[in-house]
């Protein structure tokens, strides 16, 4: 099974938070190579068709992407953040 990860929760399972750096969300891409994670692109797919998920109460974009695009390729969004249940209808299996 593909999962998505919300960026806190990648965070969470990268560093203890002690650790947590002002330098470590530029080390994201790297930490998460070396972990086996495959880093997942925004394609010109995914830019040019998100607007097609309905806001639905949700307005932050980047999350709204995030969700988007694990409902697009078929992957659960591991996430703690609750109100992204809303895109359920819409297909999105949420995990946490």
């Amino acid at each position: 099974m593909n999962y998505l990860l919300d960026t806190h929760t990648f965070l969470w399972a990268a560093f203890s938070p002690r650790k947590l750096s002002r330098r470590a969300p530029e080390d994201l891409p790297d930490v998460a190579r070396r972990m086996g994670c495959q880093v997942l692109e925004l394609d010109s797919e995914d830019a040019a068709s998100f607007h097609k998920l309905p806001r639905a109460g949700h307005k932050d974009p980047f999350d709204r992407m995030l969700v988007y695009q694990a409902i697009r390729r078929h992957k659960r969004l591991i996430s703690r953040d609750a109100a992204l249940a809303v895109y359920a209808p819409q297909g999105l299996e949420l995990l946490w």
